[in-house]
């Protein structure tokens, strides 16, 4: 209740009602237009409002934020989840987004170390593939938008670092963001001999409704 009420008095609303609830015990946005909630279990609690169509946040909505390192990953070829990130489901409407910022870094060698975002599980969809061998340090962004549907989204090129020109097509998902989901941050080595090795310094997912 303590981050409740720091946020109200940053936002000018410590006279307003708001209701505090999980954001799976939410009211349909039909039937709540111009209230603001307080959704506990979203980026360790938000404030989000209704426009009558669907629940937008009030500001900036990390799902997720960490300046943490990892645990350095080493001694494996195997694909190794990083971080998961729960997506409730319909918090990204038909035309929201997810922008994840990534920082990593590896050894220098000839062998790739390659640092992969994939939205729907362990073996969802890749938005983001992003590898390199003389790899020290690396920072890359992924933006997942819903195209008009709950069910279909598109970004960059997944091997591409998120932002500038590529020569790949764009990548295209079909992950049912009206359930529940998971967003994961997973990397890979080419080879597991001494030596190689990465780790991810940093990162943040944030959610966008336009």
């Amino acid at each position: 209740m303590s981050r409740l009420l720091t946020l109200l008095n940053a936002y000018g609303l410590n006279d307003m009602a708001i209701t505090s609830t999980t954001f799976a015990n939410r009211p349909a946005a039909s039937a709540a237009t111009d209230k603001i909630y307080y959704f506990s279990d979203i980026g360790g609690g938000t404030l989000f409002i209704s426009n009558g169509s669907v629940w937008k946040p009030l500001g900036r909505c990390f799902l997720a934020s960490s300046a943490v390192a990892s645990a350095t990953l080493s001694g494996t070829t195997t694909e190794t989840t990083f971080v998961t990130v729960n997506v409730p489901g319909g918090l990204m409407t038909a035309n929201g987004s997810l922008q994840i910022t990534c920082t990593n870094s590896g050894n220098n060698s000839a062998n790739s170390k390659t640092l992969r975002i994939r939205l729907g599980g362990a073996s969802g969809t890749v938005f983001l593939q992003a590898g390199s061998t003389t790899l020290i340090s690396q920072q890359a962004t992924a933006i997942i938008t819903n195209r008009n549907a709950q069910n279909s989204q598109f970004g960059m090129s997944a091997g591409s670092a998120g932002y500038g020109q590529s020569s790949g097509a764009g990548v295209t998902g079909a992950i049912d963001t009206s359930a529940d989901t998971t967003l994961v941050i997973t990397g890979q080595l080419q080879s597991a001999g001494a030596g190689e090795e990465m780790t991810l310094l940093r990162h943040m997912v944030e959610l966008i409704i336009p």
